[in-house]
C-alpha cells in the first residue's frame, strides 16, 4: 500500500464578519481589506499538467493551454471553467500574435461570441472588447447561425458555427482572485445581511474560496400586531374587528421634509406621531383648502384617534378650522381625503345633521368636537404633511370594519422613511363562523380562553364539551327526551385555563313553546353561581307541546347574563336539543309574553357541589356504569378483596343503601329502579381506611 498526499498550493482567507450601525442616512458605507493569500505556487512560467490540455506558454502573468480534443464552443467554455480558467480573451496584437504563432492546427476556439445579442460581441471572461483582428469580410453570421469566434493560425478571426467541434485555447491567470458574490467594497448598504465571497485560481490548478458576512443594522423596521382570531354567529352580519397600529422605528434622520420648514401661506403648528401640521393664514372654502394642501405636499388633516384630536384642538387659536372629512361622495357616508378608514369621530351633540341639505364638510371646533358645516363657508384649515416616518395600510380591511363570519383576511402595512427605506409587515384576521343552525338569536362569549363550559349533564345528555371559542351548537349531537311533570337532574361543570378556579355565573333557558326564542313564561329555568360544578333538579311543566326544541346554557364570568341573546366578554354559550315526548297537549293554548324576562320566581336555584367527597387514590379504582342509570348499575373494581363496605348516599348525606357484595367477584350489580330521580354518591371503603366516592345520576 502507499499514501497519496494532495497539497493545495494556494488558499484564500477573507476578512472577519463586519457589523455596522445604521447611520443617519438610513444605512452605511462599508469597506474592507482584500483577502489574504497563502500558497506554494510561485513559478508562473512553468506549465502545470492539466489532463486533456497541452501547455502553450505564459504571457503577461497568464498561462495558456490548448485542448487535446475538439469540442463545441459551449462545451469548450464549460471545460475551461471547470479547470479554473476561461476561453482565451485577446486584448492586444502582441497577445494575438503569441497565440497564433503557437497554433499547430488550422484554427481554435477563443472566448469571443455574440450569443446573447447578435452583432454585439463579448468575451466569455467578462473583459471588455478592446482589440479585434477579423478576417476580411468577417464577421458575417453566415446562414444566421455563426455566433462563436475561432482564431486562425495566421492570427485572423472568423465567426463560426458554434456546433462545430474545434480544439480550443484555455487561459488561466497565474493567481487570479475575483469577488464572486456580494456588494463591492465601498458600497452604501441599507439595513440587512450581506454575504461577500472571493475565489482564487492559481497557476498550479488550485481553486479555493472564502466568505464573510456584513450585518448592517436595519434602517427601518415595522412590526405588525399578532394574528387575530375571532368569531361571529353564522347568521350575523359579522363582528367589528379593531387592532393597534404597527410599531415602526428608523435610524434615518436626514429627512427632506423636516418639521418646521417654512411653507408660504401657513404657520407651523407642530408634529405628532411623525407627521407635521400647519394652519393656513387665509381662509378658503373646503375644496379650495383641499387643493392648496395637496399643492404643498400635504392634505387636509386626517384625525385617527382621540390623542391626535386633542393635540390639534389645543393648538387652535381660532373658533374652528376645516379638516379632511366630508360626505360629498355619498350623503351620510363620511370619508377622509387620503382614503384612511373613519375609525374615530368626535361629533358635537346632534351633529352631523346636514342642515338645509347643504352641509357636507367637517370643521374641528377648538373644544375638539366636530360639526358638519355649510359648503360655501370659508374657514382657515389644517394641513397635514407626512413626516420622515410614515405608515400606510396597503392591503386588507380597515380597522373597525365589520368582517363576516367564515372570512379570512390578510392586512398589510408599509413603512417608509425619509432615506428611501421601505419595509412591509402583515398579519391575518380570521373570523370563525359560529354555527347557529337552530335559528335562535346569537349569544357568545367574546373570549373563552380562561372561562368555558367543561361539561353538561341533563337527562340523557352527558356532554364533555371543553373550550369551544365562546359558542357551540350541540343540537345535532343527540337530544334529551323529556316528559311533562317529570324531573331531570342537571349538572354544569365550569372549565378554567390559565387562571385559578373563579366564581362563574350560570343561566339556563328552555324554549318550551318552540317559538324560536327564550322570552316566554317559565322559559328561564335555572340559575346559580359558584367555583365548582352546579347541580339541581329541573321539573318539566305539566303543559307541553310535543316536538323538538332547544336548551340554552350561558356560563359568564363576572355576573349573570342579563339576556339569553347577550354577547359578553368572558365565558361561553352552548345550545342543546330537547324533545318533548308523551306531552299533555292543551288545545287552543295561547302564549303569553313574560313581563320580566329574567325573573327568578319560576327558575330554580342550582346548588354548588362540594368536591371534598371525591377521594381518588392511585392504588384503588372504582368504575360505575351506566351513568346516568335508570334500572341496574354495575360497580366494578380490581381491589374487591380489600373492600369492607359499599354504601349509597343521597346528596344530603343520608345513607340510602348498604350494598352487599362478594369479595371474590370484581363487580356487583345494584338495582336502583325504585329510587327517585336525583344525584347520589357511591362510597367504597377499603380495609386501610381509604374511601373512594363517585357521583352518579339516577334517572327514573
Amino acid at each position: 500500500s502507499f499514501n497519496v498526499i494532495v497539497n493545495v498550493n494556494s488558499s484564500i482567507t477573507c476578512p472577519s464578519d463586519i457589523n455596522v450601525a445604521c447611520g443617519s442616512n438610513g444605512g452605511a458605507v462599508v469597506d474592507w481589506p482584500a483577502p489574504t493569500i497563502q500558497g506554494t505556487c510561485s513559478d508562473c512560467n512553468n506549465g502545470n499538467f492539466i489532463p486533456g490540455f497541452i501547455y502553450m506558454g505564459t504571457l503577461n502573468g497568464n498561462q495558456y493551454y490548448c485542448s487535446l480534443s475538439p469540442a463545441t464552443w459551449a462545451n469548450a467554455n464549460t471545460i475551461a471553467q471547470n479547470n479554473g480558467g476561461y476561453l482565451a480573451s485577446i486584448n492586444s496584437a502582441d497577445e494575438n500574435q503569441f497565440l497564433s504563432n503557437m497554433l499547430t492546427i488550422q484554427s481554435a476556439w477563443i472566448g469571443l461570441n455574440d450569443i446573447e445579442n447578435e452583432g454585439h460581441f463579448e468575451w466569455s471572461s467578462g473583459e471588455p472588447v478592446s482589440y479585434t483582428n477579423w478576417y476580411p469580410g468577417q464577421p458575417n453570421n453566415y446562414n444566421g447561425t455563426q455566433h462563436c469566434v475561432e482564431i486562425l493560425n495566421n492570427g485572423q478571426w472568423n465567426d463560426q458555427y458554434g456546433s462545430y467541434q474545434l480544439e480550443f485555447i484555455m487561459e488561466k491567470p497565474c493567481s487570479f482572485v475575483e469577488q464572486v458574490a456580494g456588494p463591492a467594497p465601498g458600497s452604501f448598504l441599507t439595513g440587512g445581511n450581506y454575504t461577500v465571497t472571493y475565489r482564487i485560481n492559481d497557476s498550479c490548478g488550485s481553486v479555493d474560496q472564502c466568505s464573510f458576512n456584513i450585518n448592517v443594522e436595519s434602517g427601518l423596521s415595522i412590526t405588525c400586531p399578532s394574528n387575530i382570531n375571532t368569531s361571529a354567529p353564522a347568521n350575523s352580519a359579522g363582528v367589528v374587528v379593531n387592532w393597534n397600529q404597527p410599531q415602526v422605528s428608523s435610524c434615518c434622520s436626514n429627512c427632506t421634509n423636516g418639521g418646521g420648514q417654512a411653507i408660504p401661506g401657513f404657520v407651523y403648528m407642530g408634529a405628532f406621531n411623525g407627521h407635521h401640521y400647519y394652519c393656513s393664514i387665509a381662509s378658503a372654502t373646503w375644496p379650495q383648502a383641499k387643493a392648496n394642501c395637496e399643492a404643498n405636499g400635504g392634505y387636509l388633516t386626517v384625525i385617527n384617534g382621540a390623542s391626535e384630536n386633542a393635540y390639534l384642538a389645543n393648538l387652535l387659536t381660532l373658533q374652528s378650522a376645516w379638516i379632511g372629512c366630508s360626505d360629498t361622495a355619498s350623503e351620510g357616508n363620511f370619508q377622509w381625503v387620503n382614503g384612511d378608514a373613519l375609525t374615530y369621530t368626535n361629533w358635537y351633540p346632534g351633529q352631523p345633521n346636514n342642515y338645509n341639505g347643504s352641509q357636507d364638510y367637517v370643521e374641528l371646533l377648538n373644544n375638539g368636537q366636530w360639526n358638519d358645516q355649510y359648503n360655501h363657508f370659508a374657514l382657515e384649515y389644517i394641513m397635514e404633511v407626512p413626516g420622515c416616518l410614515n405608515v400606510t395600510q396597503i392591503a386588507g380591511p380597515a380597522p373597525g370594519s365589520i368582517l363576516p363570519p367564515g372570512s379570512n383576511h390578510t392586512v398589510t402595512y408599509r413603512a417608509t422613511d425619509g432615506c428611501g427605506n421601505v419595509q412591509d409587515c402583515s398579519f391575518n384576521v380570521n373570523v370563525a363562523s359560529v354555527p347557529v343552525g337552530n335559528g335562535y338569536c346569537p349569544s357568545e362569549g367574546q373570549s373563552s380562553n380562561n372561562f368555558f363550559i367543561e361539561s353538561i349533564l341533563f337527562g340523557t345528555i352527558n356532554n364533555y364539551s371543553g373550550n369551544n371559542g365562546g359558542y357551540k351548537d350541540f343540537s345535532n349531537n343527540g337530544c334529551a327526551t323529556v316528559r311533562p311533570s317529570t324531573s331531570y337532574p342537571l349538572q354544569l361543570d365550569p372549565g378554567f385555563s390559565g387562571v385559578a378556579p373563579t366564581k362563574v355565573y350560570w343561566r339556563i333557558w328552555i324554549d318550551y313553546n318552540m317559538d324560536g326564542d327564550f322570552y316566554d313564561n317559565n322559559e328561564f329555568v335555572a340559575y346559580g353561581c359558584g367555583v365548582n360544578a352546579m347541580n339541581g333538579i329541573v321539573t318539566m311543566p305539566a303543559q307541553l307541546h310535543a316536538g323538538t326544541s332547544t336548551i340554552r346554557v350561558i356560563m359568564k364570568e363576572g355576573g349573570y347574563a342579563n339576556d339569553p341573546c347577550q354577547q359578553y366578554p368572558e365565558g361561553e354559550t352552548e345550545d342543546y336539543c330537547i324533545v318533548f315526548s308523551g306531552s299533555k297537549i292543551r288545545t287552543n293554548e295561547s302564549t303569553t309574553a313574560i313581563e320580566s324576562r329574567h325573573s327568578d320566581e319560576e327558575a330554580i336555584q342550582l346548588s354548588e357541589l362540594s368536591l371534598d367527597v371525591i377521594d381518588e387514590k392511585a392504588d384503588y379504582d372504582m368504575h360505575i356504569y351506566p351513568n346516568p342509570v335508570s334500572e341496574v348499575m354495575t360497580i366494578e373494581t380490581e381491589n374487591m378483596e380489600s373492600v369492607t363496605d359499599i354504601k349509597l348516599y343521597a346528596p344530603d348525606g343520608q345513607l340510602v343503601r348498604d350494598i352487599r357484595f362478594d369479595k371474590t367477584e370484581n363487580r356487583v350489580k345494584v338495582n336502583v329502579s325504585e329510587l327517585t330521580t336525583g344525584m347520589y354518591n357511591v362510597s367504597m371503603i377499603h380495609i386501610d381506611g381509604t374511601v373512594i366516592t363517585k357521583r352518579i345520576i339516577i334517572q327514573n
